[in-house]
């Protein structure tokens, strides 16, 4: 029975430890099916912006005193904000750096 060298060397690490076997299979499942998809970056700058923007609200409201001004600045910062946030979320999840 002839086995995958790849899939082999994967299961078995350098023959030494178990323990570097499962690190390995680990790795190899985090590198492979922990990429962000674009729809998982959408939902998560849709559910921050809304945050985020209530947030900027309240403290516009307290500074201001105005419901008007308030509504204006949290209106303005939610757009920019929100195509600034996809794009940033979208730069990480290019990179491996902080994922164990």
């Amino acid at each position: 029975m002839q086995r995958s060298s790849k899939l082999y060397t994967i299961l078995t690490g350098d023959g030494k430890s178990p323990m570097l076997s499962l690190c390995v299979i680990r790795r190899w499942i985090m590198i492979n099916y922990s990429k962000t998809t674009r729809k998982r970056s959408l939902a998560k700058t849709l559910t921050w912006r809304a945050m985020a923007t209530l947030d900027t609200f309240l403290i516009s409201l307290m500074i201001t005193d105005s419901f008007a001004w308030a509504s204006s600045i949290a209106s303005i910062e939610v757009l920019t904000k929100m195509f600034l946030y996809y794009g940033h979320e979208r730069l990480w999840s290019r990179f491996e750096w902080g994922i164990d």
